[in-house]
């Protein structure tokens, strides 16, 4: 279990594992607010916000994924 969150390689938290953990607590989020509607209204008020660090958070993940694997690569393309 270990190795699924922590890249013993690079000693980082992997990044999937950290938009995982995001996604699940917006969706929680989401549930809780059709049953509730001050959470409800905190989410359409934060909907701006939420939407934003998510795009941010996997934007990160996937150029570092990028920039990644060009330095496997050594900045050739790969047409696999």
């Amino acid at each position: 279990m270990k190795n699924f969150i922590w890249n013993y390689q690079d000693k980082t938290i992997r990044g999937w594992f950290v938009n995982l953990v995001i996604t699940m607590t917006i969706l929680m989020l989401v549930v809780i607010g059709a049953f509730n509607e001050d959470v409800k209204t905190n989410l359409k008020d934060l909907s701006s916000l939420i939407i934003g660090f998510f795009t941010v958070s996997f934007g990160v993940w996937k150029l570092g994924n990028v920039i990644e694997g060009s330095q496997k690569t050594g900045g050739v393309e790969n047409d696999k």
